[in-house]
């Protein structure tokens, strides 16, 4: 039997990243998916001052399709991000949402030195590497398309 979610997402993905990849993250990642059509959730536009930072990130995860993970040298050593990665994981398995997960891997940083969350569930997680010195970014943003459309894309 094939079950057919009928959730409406009010965003394709939401972006959890280190506060130093800001200026990556929304003058070069966000541009490129609102330009290529997706709906995106991050923590800078859609957080509201006054109401617990948790509480938001599960409900922009809860309210978005995806979520991007931009793993890099910044998101490795950043104490929130591991929490993060924590409640994505978390909620992505309690929902029964496992392939909801794309990890963007910067600063050609091996898997092993990845969050131990995101290690033990390697196998069901979309994995794509940034290009190094921006070479074959038409090839990156293909990538990103076709995981961020994989299993429907709904809205």
């Amino acid at each position: 039997m094939h079950v057919v979610d009928t959730k409406q997402f009010q965003f394709d993905a939401f972006v959890s990243y280190a506060e130093e990849d800001y200026q990556l993250v929304c003058t070069t990642l966000y541009l490129e998916l609102i330009r290529l059509g997706f709906q995106v959730s991050l923590p800078d536009k859609d957080f509201l001052p006054g109401i617990s930072k948790a509480e938001q990130l599960l409900q922009c995860i809860d309210d978005s399709r995806k979520v991007i993970i931009v793993a890099s040298e910044n998101f490795l050593v950043s104490g929130w991000e591991s929490y993060a990665v924590q409640m994505v994981v978390t909620h992505a398995f309690h929902n029964h949402r496992q392939k909801s997960i794309i990890v963007i891997i910067k600063d050609d940083i091996p898997v092993e030195r990845m969050p131990k969350d995101l290690r033990y569930i390697w196998w069901s997680i979309i994995s794509i590497r940034w290009p190094e010195n921006g070479e074959n970014m038409n090839s990156f943003w293909e990538e990103l398309s076709t995981a961020l459309h994989s299993e429907g894309k709904k809205r």
